[in-house]
């Protein structure tokens, strides 16, 4: 795999932006849950804030989440495929990896 250019068998470090995004995207799923649970509460929710809630959705589950497996499979499945081959287990980060991969 060094033929690739990959150093180290950290996929958090080998998918770089990718993973940036990915985290991102939790984020922002996240806030969606949030404000899915808030409007449950509410009897009436506002007009803007479902609005951006349905956005929000859309965004979330057709664009976003397709976007990013399609255009990270192969490096998802390098990453993941090098963080196996050789599990390190000597810090957090390398353990937190692993567990993405």
């Amino acid at each position: 795999m060094e033929d690739l250019g990959y150093e180290s068998h950290n996929a958090i470090k080998n998918l770089g932006t990718l993973a940036l995004l990915v985290s991102w995207y939790c984020i922002k799923l996240l806030i969606y849950f949030i404000m899915r649970l808030v409007h449950s509460s509410e009897r009436r929710p506002f007009v803007q804030s479902k609005k951006i809630e349905r956005w929000l959705a859309k965004q979330l589950f057709f664009t976003e989440l397709i976007v990013i497996f399609i255009e990270g499979f192969l490096e998802f499945l390098i990453a993941g495929y090098l963080n196996n081959r050789r599990v390190l287990t000597s810090t957090f980060g390398e353990v937190f990896s692993f567990l993405l991969a």
